[in-house]
């Protein structure tokens, strides 16, 4: 979901669709505005849009904790049941966090759920340690979240966590800046935590706003975000893990054909899937696999049917055949849907019987533009159009999708997210204040 100076936003309300410190906001989508027919099929939207929540299936049923609703950091929760065609029944309100929290890692095991740091305020500038933990009741509610007396060693913003054996581990993120590191913390018999440790065996590479999927054996990292210039990173790695809750050494693996970050993974079956995310400028809908062998490792990736429309920061989850893609955000704004596909013992997407061509789904949170000015100067920076704007008050400097712009058009755009001391690797040039935007439109 990054590495920033300082941020400061100019007013409440929030655009990011990942908070990196070089971008992660809606830019440029890629789909045809149509539903890719017969795979996914539309079920029961969440009560809230949200996106960097925590998406978590747990026998038989979805949660979806915390994220972002298009203007804040958000701690309410709510959960479904899965029914037996693989619709959902309808969301129901549960219990809250105690903390607002997005773009947190959630795992569950011995009868809770887990919500492990993350980040909340402005641009979510506030880099959490803490992890809470609820009870899952019979009915499938939650209990009362509890704060954990062990907090992480390091605040991880997109970090991603797991159980394996009796720890819960957390992957990566950034913690004031970009990280490879691995902490784990003992599960006690209670489903409270012991502390957590740092281990000495770490990524190959730093991973944020990433993505992890998790066989009986083995981990995959995916993807992230690139340290400078805003990009997506392709590269795959992968380490094997014994029932005790040891993992051996990171292996790179084949990278997959669209490097991305904000994206989501699952592994089902012989195959790892990726799905959706950004890079640069542009949102995906693309889907792809990766043949599991029977070492752990794998093969080289392939496209599989694309999402419903262009997401990043959405929640995917599994459950028997199916798969649930949960919220979301692109360039429109923030969602509340959730989409429903079916996998075969191939691996290979089939047909559900739905309309074979729905429209694509609209944000239940459009981004706003309450900003506007007059095109000063206007730079081509490869993944971003960087602007000069003249706002009647002084001039500043934008980065946005790339455009047709020219100097003299009258824009409007969204708030954004203000970067000092910003680098672009491109251009070879640091920019002392900069406005990432998620929208950047000429007026009539």
């Amino acid at each position: 979901m990054g590495y920033y100076s300082r941020l400061r936003l100019p007013d409440s309300r929030i655009d990011i669709m990942n908070i990196t410190r070089f971008i992660v906001f809606a830019f440029l989508t890629v789909a045809s505005g149509t539903v890719p027919a017969r795979v996914w099929q539309a079920t029961e939207p969440l009560l809230t849009a949200r996106g960097g929540a925590g998406v978590i299936q747990v026998d038989g049923r979805l949660y979806a904790i915390g994220g972002v609703d298009g203007l804040r950091f958000i701690n309410s929760a709510e959960f479904t049941t899965i029914r037996s065609d693989g619709s959902l029944a309808p969301w129901q309100k549960i219990s809250a966090l105690n903390e607002e929290r997005g773009f947190f890692g959630v795992a569950a095991h011995g009868g809770f759920i887990y919500a492990v740091g993350g980040g909340n305020g402005p641009g979510g500038h506030h880099l959490l340690r803490t992890v809470e933990r609820a009870a899952i009741l019979a009915d499938g509610r939650l209990g009362p979240w509890q704060r954990e007396n062990a907090q992480l060693n390091l605040p991880r913003r997109c970090a991603k966590v797991t159980v394996i054996g009796d720890y819960l581990y957390a992957f990566g993120g950034f913690g004031g800046t970009l990280l490879d590191s691995i902490e784990r913390a003992p599960l006690r018999a209670d489903g409270s935590l012991g502390a957590w440790e740092l281990l000495s065996r770490r990524f190959t590479l730093p991973r944020y706003i990433h993505a992890m999927a998790q066989t009986d054996k083995a981990l995959y990292a995916l993807g992230g975000h690139a340290e400078q210039g805003g990009t997506g990173k392709a590269e795959v790695e992968y380490a094997l893990f014994d029932g005790t809750g040891e993992i051996g050494p990171w292996q790179a693996a084949p990278v997959m054909k669209q490097g991305r970050y904000g994206l989501a993974a699952l592994a089902h079956g012989d195959y790892v899937y990726a799905f959706g995310g950004l890079s640069g400028a542009t949102f995906y809908d693309a889907v792809e696999r990766s043949r599991i062998g029977a070492d752990g490792a794998l093969s080289s990736w392939e496209s599989a049917a694309p999402l419903p429309a262009p997401f990043a920061d959405i929640g995917v989850a599994g459950y028997q055949d199916w798969v649930y893609v949960v919220g979301g955000t692109n360039r429109e704004g923030y969602f509340d849907s959730v989409f429903v596909a079916r996998l075969n013992a191939q691996g290979d997407f089939v047909d559900l019987p739905a309309p074979a061509a729905a429209r694509a789904p609209a944000p239940a949170k459009p981004v706003l533009m309450p900003n506007s000015g007059v095109v000063v100067k206007i730079i081509d920076g490869g993944a971003y159009s960087y602007v000069e704007i003249d706002t009647g008050a002084g001039h500043e400097w934008l980065a946005a999708a790339r455009s047709e712009l020219k100097a003299g058009d009258r824009v409007h755009y969204s708030p954004g997210i203000f970067m000092e001391n910003f680098y672009s690797k491109t251009l070879r040039r640091r920019f002392g204040l900069i406005r990432f935007v998620g929208k950047l439109e000429k007026l009539p």
